[in-house]
């Protein structure tokens, strides 16, 4: 909104929206870690033709998105749509976020709000696989969302055999951590085991950024 006084004191107000309708989309569920493209859109009022004018800006929860030196990233509107890939990584969490779309053109200036929920990546494995040599435990799987395509945030897991968690020789539960969506490590039984099949359970928690995953395999000894 803008104000011109003349030399008699009254105020012109102009409003954008008298002038345009703008509007906004995007996804309105996304997952974490994935990329959020926002849409603006903007047409005149009068004969419904597309802006070819002017400035977007765009806000996260109030917080304006900018460039690496600091300044205001602006895009241009051109054939009435403006465009900005919003990377949801590690400055986000799995929630709500309130999106902020403003038009600027001149002293002019409309906004739009508009809300996004990023959920937590569904998670489970694939090709799971465990080996035993003299009592030496090899572990491999890979760790993927719902398109079988890598969970690549740190993460840790821990491990059941026939229902009873993998203790070391101070009996604290073994954790073990992997990044990438690869799952790759060994350890050594500190219980004896029968020979034949047993139940091997991966147990991986709840995270910021994914789903927890429980899946058993069958292990021989």
């Amino acid at each position: 909104m803008s104000k011109y006084e003349s030399k008699k004191g009254n105020k012109a107000v102009i409003t954008l929206a008298n002038i345009v309708n703008l509007t906004s989309s995007h996804a309105k569920t996304t997952i974490f870690g994935s990329n959020l493209t926002i849409t603006a859109n903007v047409k005149y009022k009068l004969n419904n033709s597309k802006v070819d004018s002017g400035k977007v800006l765009f806000k996260v929860n109030g917080k304006t998105i900018r460039n690496e030196d600091g300044s205001t990233y602006l895009v241009d509107v051109k054939n009435g749509t403006a465009k900005y890939n919003l990377i949801l990584d590690y400055k986000y969490s799995p929630k709500e976020y309130k999106i902020t779309v403003v038009y600027a053109n001149g002293a002019c200036r409309e906004e739009i709000n508009s809300t996004v929920k990023i959920n937590k990546i569904p998670a489970k494995l694939i090709s799971p696989s465990v080996t035993v040599n003299n009592k030496v435990v090899s572990v491999k799987a890979k760790f993927v969302d719902n398109n079988n395509k890598a969970i690549i945030y740190d993460s840790y897991m821990s491990a059941k055999i026939d229902g009873k968690t993998i203790r070391d020789l101070n009996n604290k539960t073994m954790i073990f951590n992997f990044t990438g969506g690869v799952i790759n490590f060994n350890f050594t039984l500190t219980a004896n085991y029968r020979k034949g099949n047993h139940t091997f359970t991966f147990v991986i928690p709840e995270l910021r950024a994914h789903l927890s995953v429980r899946q058993n395999v069958t292990m021989k000894i």
